[in-house]
């Protein structure tokens, strides 16, 4: 049984080190698209709030405000990797990370329109 806890919490450290990886790279297409609408000539400035909070919406983030000048999101993360890293610690770390995770702000991010 402890042979499956150690596999589990050293399988959860690749699966984290995966996980940040893929999400800088997923903030990063966010960035990409929100430069394009912003840069978008086309488009009124309401069209550009609206293509970026459903981005933001689409991809289960909370809008916290939205007003003419920007836009403010927030989203909590769940990291499988770092659940299966605290399983490893005898199956009962597990309890502590949902602890954790309840007890965790959100991340926030503005986006600027001006």
């Amino acid at each position: 049984m402890l042979v499956l806890f150690v596999i589990i919490g050293v399988a959860g450290v690749f699966v984290f080190f995966l996980e940040q990886k893929n999400r800088k790279e997923n903030e990063a297409k966010f960035d990409e698209f929100v430069q394009g609408v912003k840069a978008n000539g086309d488009l009124s400035d309401d069209e550009k709030k609206e293509h970026i909070r459903n981005l933001y919406t689409l991809n289960g983030f909370s809008i916290v405000q939205m007003n003419h000048a920007s836009i403010t999101v927030s989203k909590k993360y769940f990291s499988l990797g770092a659940a299966m890293m605290w399983f490893g610690i005898l199956g009962v770390g597990i309890v502590v990370y949902l602890i954790y995770l309840l007890l965790k702000r959100p991340e926030v991010k503005i986006i600027f329109f001006k």
